[in-house]
């Protein structure tokens, strides 16, 4: 019997220790600093993304990279169900393709809330120390990052395929709708 409770204890111990699952807003806008690892090349720049779940009654996405050696514009419109990529390169013409989506919007941090994301403890970064979610989402490992008592603010984000991964380290992140105008298709 002392056994079962003290199994008990620690199973309560352990449950309270873990931090609350960060709930970050599904409608954003963030900017900050992005790095992207592709094979053996590394870009480092800067990004913006916002989503908005609500947009034109279908919800939209849309992610910037903007790096030395090119820039990178992603626009999801689901009201349109197409998305759009906008590639310029110093010294090549800009180019813009689109390919049809089917389905809608998901939730862009719902991944966090699925039973299958795991809190990985902490990890310390130029002197502060974050907590760390992480899971593996359709080939795809995704890490979150949060500050102990503002677990609703995403820090950092990781994406990791075979051959790719982005870094983004978020110096704004702001909840609500983002401008109509984030969403407009990319031209060149």
């Amino acid at each position: 019997m002392k056994l079962v409770v003290a199994v008990i204890v620690l199973l309560a111990v352990g449950a309270i220790a873990q931090p609350p699952r960060p709930k970050p807003a599904s409608t954003f806008t963030g900017m900050g600093e992005a790095e992207r690892h592709e094979a053996r090349e590394t870009f480092i720049g800067e990004f913006k993304m916002a989503v908005d779940m609500g947009y034109k009654g279908a919800g939209a996405a849309m992610e910037i990279l903007l790096f030395k050696d090119y820039n990178l514009t992603r626009v999801v419109r689901y009201d349109l169900k197409k998305a759009y990529v906008r590639r310029q390169e110093p010294g090549k013409e800009c180019t813009v393709g689109n390919r049809n989506i089917n389905g809608t919007i998901e939730d862009f941090w719902g991944w966090v809330g699925c039973s299958t994301t795991q809190y990985e403890g902490t990890v310390k970064i130029r002197e502060q120390t974050y907590d760390i979610w992480a899971d593996n989402v359709a080939g795809v490992r995704v890490e979150l990052l949060v500050k102990d008592g503002a677990a609703d603010t995403p820090v950092i984000l990781n994406r990791e395929t075979a051959g790719d991964r982005d870094g983004f380290i978020f110096k704004t992140f702001t909840a609500g709708t983002p401008p109509a105008t984030d969403f407009d298709v990319p031209t060149c």
